[in-house]
């Protein structure tokens, strides 16, 4: 696999030197994730932007976490699923059962199934959602933007989880093996 150099607050490029060092002091360290997606300042830029956009979602931490924890999985990134466990159980109060099981596409209550499932058929589909999905989702209250919105986050995370299958940072999160 091909290396590439994490950077930091002292080595990055002139947009993202600011945003790394703030991220650093937020964190008390910067994650590995952070000096993957730094590498090009001008995509940590647009990416926090957008994330800052999404924290008006009417989606909660928890759907969050467990549309990410799917979208991990099934794109096979283990920084991604370690990242989204420890969050998902630290800022979302979910336990260790409810991470695996949406690692798994699985979730006990129907509306957070529907979340996993239009995620999980955005992935493998290629975008072309199955139309009794969008019908169940209508049915169970799911607006249109609702199903654009899902399909942003999963665009999202699955741009996270490609960036790090790509840069391999070491995982500086408890370790959670993929499903």
């Amino acid at each position: 696999m091909t290396q590439f150099t994490l950077v930091t607050p002292e080595t990055a490029d002139e947009i993202a030197k600011p945003i790394l060092t703030q991220l650093k002091g937020k964190f008390g360290m910067l994650p590995n994730f952070f000096g993957a997606l730094g590498i090009d300042g001008m995509s940590l830029d647009a990416f926090l932007a957008l994330q800052a956009k999404l924290e008006n979602s009417k989606f909660s931490k928890r759907d969050q976490e467990l549309l990410a924890l799917a979208v991990a999985n099934y794109n096979g990134c283990h920084y991604c699923v370690s990242a989204h466990t420890f969050t998902a159980k630290r800022m979302a109060g979910m336990s260790e059962e409810e991470c695996l099981e949406a690692q798994h596409g699985r979730a006990a209550d129907a509306r957070e199934q529907l979340i996993i499932d239009i995620a999980l058929g955005v992935l493998k589909n290629r975008g072309n959602l199955d139309d009794a999905l969008v019908e169940r989702a209508k049915a169970a209250g799911f607006t249109e933007a609702d199903i654009v919105q899902l399909t942003l986050f999963t665009a999202l995370n699955s741009f996270t989880n490609w960036l790090n299958n790509i840069v391999d940072p070491k995982l500086d999160f408890p370790e959670v093996p993929l499903v």
